[in-house]
């Protein structure tokens, strides 16, 4: 019988984010497993072991934690396949950048990609969750929602080249949970790099998405396609993204974008 290798491997993603000593004993009982022999049944044991020790360092966790490759799998589609993502009653497609300006603002070398208006649908089932809050980012370019269990959060993103993180709302869990998580539109769309965040409380967890929300905002303004903005708009979306209010940057972001596709056109 073969020990579940992917769970050792999200066990020893989580505890580099916590380093608790609970979770590295489970861990190291576990490694010590492997080499004896087992039974199905005692592998099974092993494994909930191992998560049962994930939930109790997530929830004495002080501070928010990103938990995306402990519990999300092919975050960012970089295996150039769909698993263990389900498509809706649309198939999709896993593919390269669209061009030189969605390449650099992509995570890695690959995005989903939705070519036609529909029931366009992605969703995977995230299992093993504590207790506790949680708020799932991605970046989307088009109009679309974001799930998050029985959530959905609508949201406005880039067009053309131009991806826009967006964030759920706060899921507060009262009870060890599985969550459906994904996005879905009526209109064809692209996504990427999900991530998913666990912690005690919703403000929190959005101070953990701010930096992502900055980062991404701050590397559109040198883009070459934004040259006809003027001093002054770039002015108006570097204070945005100085702050703290994710919204506030985003509808910035979106403004800056829409002058420029306003600017090109006439």
């Amino acid at each position: 019988t073969l020990f579940p290798y992917a769970t050792l491997f999200r066990s020893r993603s989580l505890n580099f984010e916590l380093s608790n000593s609970d979770l590295a004993t489970a861990i190291a009982i576990a490694q010590g497993f492997i080499a004896e022999p087992t039974t199905q049944e005692d592998v099974a044991v092993q494994v909930e072991a191992l998560y049962t020790a994930m939930a109790n360092a997530l929830t004495a966790s002080t501070d928010p934690v990103n938990i995306t490759a402990a519990y999300l799998e092919n975050a960012s589609f970089e295996t150039g396949k769909i698993n263990p993502w389900e498509w809706g009653s649309v198939t999709g497609g896993v593919g390269s950048p669209i061009n030189a300006e969605s390449e650099v603002y992509l995570d890695g070398n690959k995005m989903v990609e939705f070519t036609s208006s529909g029931s366009n649908l992605l969703t995977q089932t995230v299992t093993h969750l504590p207790a506790g809050y949680y708020i799932i980012d991605a970046k989307l370019n088009q109009n679309a929602v974001l799930k998050l269990g029985t959530q959905e959060t609508s949201c406005t993103g880039g067009t053309d080249a131009l991806y826009l993180r967006v964030h759920s709302k706060a899921m507060n869990v009262a009870a060890p949970t599985d969550l459906i998580v994904g996005a879905r539109s009526t209109k064809a769309f692209r996504i990427d790099n999900f991530r998913l965040f666990y912690g005690k409380d919703e403000a929190s967890l959005l101070a953990a998405i701010l930096p992502a929300v900055q980062a991404d905002a701050q590397s559109v303004i040198g883009m070459s396609q934004f040259d006809c903005i003027t001093g002054d708009e770039r002015t108006a979306l570097q204070t945005a993204i100085n702050g703290t209010d994710i919204d506030a940057i985003n509808t910035a972001l979106n403004a800056f974008r829409s002058r420029s596709e306003e600017r090109r056109v006439g």
